[in-house]
């Protein structure tokens, strides 16, 4: 018999025979994001080949059953059998998915979920919150990684509900397309991390990625395209892991793709390597009511974002067109007619029972307040943004994941600004308990984005999007006084073996090792080599004899005093395993003249 619960021994031996509510976070298992209510109560469960899921005869509960399992048998390779009866309560050391009525909390997201000695139940009122259940769940019992046909539980009692019910990422597939498989894994792992909004950004300057059939060159010649059978499909498959996808195309500005195809619709023509702007007239107006009206028939989100971003209005003024139209109108300036192109727009939106979003730049413009603002201004935007009425969702430069997560390595994925560590994503606060109560009902949410300018494969993408979105999700979901960094940088090492096994690329970023040299005055040939990580976990084990290190390599304690030239190469271990990839510096004469990472 295999028992692969050693991760999950610790807390096993830690919870045993005590009974409270966990307030220190390294007594609970390693859930990210952290649940708003956890009690361990002592006593343990076994899952094994005999246990069932049991449900009553509820498909919807059924379809979380199949879910769980086949995630639950990708890491494990073990899944429990799934049983209907018509009383689920009645049947003992089972795990049942029950939805009921009666939970305490009105929000749909929310869950109960108890571990005992007699089994396990996750309960929910809403599909949302039982599929969040089984999430958990799921984490508690994949805690390790290896292959198992017995997994032991602590026993505990979990009520749970989200901090913000938008809790988003955009991906931009517009500058570097990714293929259907890719969107899907992806929704896959963002689901596992209880993020429920994919921000799906699908046009820019330079393609247009939606198949338009009244305007069939929108998406043509541009590298790849979703036709609307494949878009359909992964809208789908979005929602049954109750992710919801929002469409994203740029207006007026970034809408080089669309002039390309159809060049009636261009504004004056800029200089060299500027965004293309869209025209004022009529039908200009027409071509976005059809867009929108096809992207409502294969997007059922209540939302469609138009970008609205980095207006380049000296095309509007150097155009005899536009400006006749402005005379027209009676609109005496170029900023009073982006005003009235977002009044336009969120009136097209209106008609498609949509509500239009648009980046901050746009606002307190005259601007209706039906349009939600999307400000990359972080608190201080979104603060602004409510006062005047607007639903606000908050992103930040911390936010922005296309930022690299490390200067140390060059073959780390190309980024755009400067470094942004895992621990900048977790200190940023999407909603400050100071705010009040109007603000907060402003706020929506909070939203990741991942711009893919520079990237340059798919695994690129998930480089740049993981481990940061599970730091985004904990600021999401968990009540800022169950957020403790330490906590989470402690669990982290169990999300990334998951990744792992599942077969996602992920960042070690967090714990590869950087140097700093300090050379001796008294001798130039010799220099003193101070190791270091992001995220302290485990040990730094290292060489300076060219071999690469391992579990039983030194461990390093303090500043190294070598001579040059020497190699040193270090990696982070865990639990005599490695945690990141081994970094090669070559030394000579106080200077790194390359830092590698061996994969």
């Amino acid at each position: 018999m295999k028992v692969g619960a050693q991760t999950l021994m610790v807390w096993l031996l830690l919870s045993a025979g005590m009974v409270h509510a966990a307030t220190d976070r390294s007594l609970e298992p390693p859930i990210v994001p952290a649940p708003a209510v956890i009690e361990m109560t002592g006593g343990t469960f076994t899952v094994d080949k005999e246990t069932q899921i049991v449900i009553a005869n509820d498909p919807r509960a059924l379809a979380i059953a199949h879910y769980f399992g086949e995630q639950l048998f990708r890491i494990r390779e073990f899944r429990p059998a799934i049983v209907q009866v018509e009383n689920p309560a009645a049947v003992r050391k089972v795990i049942r998915f029950t939805l009921q009525q009666t939970q305490s909390s009105p929000d749909p997201e929310s869950y109960e979920l108890e571990i005992s000695s007699q089994g396990v139940q996750v309960a929910a009122r809403d599909m949302r919150g039982l599929f969040y259940g089984a999430t958990t769940l799921w984490q508690i019992l994949a805690a390790d990684t290896a292959a198992a046909d017995e997994i032991r539980l602590p026993a505990l009692r979990i009520s749970d509900t989200p901090r913000l019910r938008w809790r988003g990422l955009m991906l931009d597939s517009a500058n570097r397309f990714q293929s259907v498989a890719f969107i899907k894994r992806f929704i896959d792992t963002m689901a596992l991390h209880k993020l429920n909004v994919l921000h799906w950004h699908l046009a820019d300057d330079g393609a247009w990625r939606i198949e338009s059939r009244k305007y069939p060159k929108l998406a043509t010649n541009q590298g790849g395209a979703y036709s609307q059978r494949e878009i359909s499909e992964i809208v789908a498959y979005a929602a049954e892991r109750n992710v919801t996808i929002v469409p994203g195309i740029s207006l007026p500005a970034h809408a080089g793709a669309m002039i390309a195809a159809y060049p009636h619709l261009g504004a004056a023509r800029p200089a060299a390597d500027e965004t293309r702007l869209l025209n004022v007239q009529e039908t200009t107006f027409a071509f976005i009511g059809d867009v929108l009206g096809e992207i409502a028939q294969l997007f059922p989100s209540d939302y469609i974002h138009v970008g609205s971003g980095q207006y380049p209005l000296q095309q509007w003024e150097s155009s005899a067109d536009v400006q006749a139209r402005m005379r027209e109108l009676g609109v005496v300036n170029a900023q009073q007619l982006q005003a009235y192109f977002m009044q336009r727009v969120t009136a097209l939106g209106r008609e498609q029972r949509r509500r239009i979003i648009g980046w901050d730049q746009y606002s307190n413009t005259g601007t209706p307040q039906q349009t939600i603002a999307m400000t990359s201004r972080g608190l201080d935007g979104a603060l602004g943004l409510s006062a005047s009425g607007y639903d606000v969702v908050t992103s930040a430069d911390a936010l922005d994941f296309s930022r690299p997560q490390t200067s140390v390595l060059a073959n780390e994925p190309p980024g755009n600004g400067s470094v942004m560590r895992i621990e900048d994503v977790y200190a940023f606060d999407p909603a400050p308990s100071a705010l009040g109560a109007e603000d907060l009902g402003h706020l929506m949410g909070v939203e990741a984005t991942i711009w893919t300018h520079r990237a340059r494969s798919e695994a690129d993408v998930e480089l740049l999007a993981f481990p940061r979105a599970a730091a985004l999700a904990e600021i999401a979901w968990t009540p800022s006084s169950r957020q403790r960094w330490s906590s989470f940088a402690g669990a982290l090492p169990v999300p990334l073996k998951r990744y792992a096994k599942l077969g996602v690329q992920y960042s070690d970023a967090a714990y590869r090792v950087a140097v700093t040299l300090h050379p001796t005055a008294d001798s130039p040939q010799r220099v003193r080599v101070e190791l270091s990580r992001q995220v302290p976990a485990g040990e730094i084990r290292y060489t300076t004899n060219g071999t690469e290190p391992t579990a039983r390599s030194p461990v390093y304690k303090d500043v190294l005093n070598v001579s040059a030239p020497t190699t040193v190469k270090a990696a982070s271990f865990l639990n005599n395993e490695p945690l990141s990839s081994a970094v090669t510096f070559d030394v000579t004469s106080g200077t790194i003249q390359s830092a590698r990472a061996t994969n």
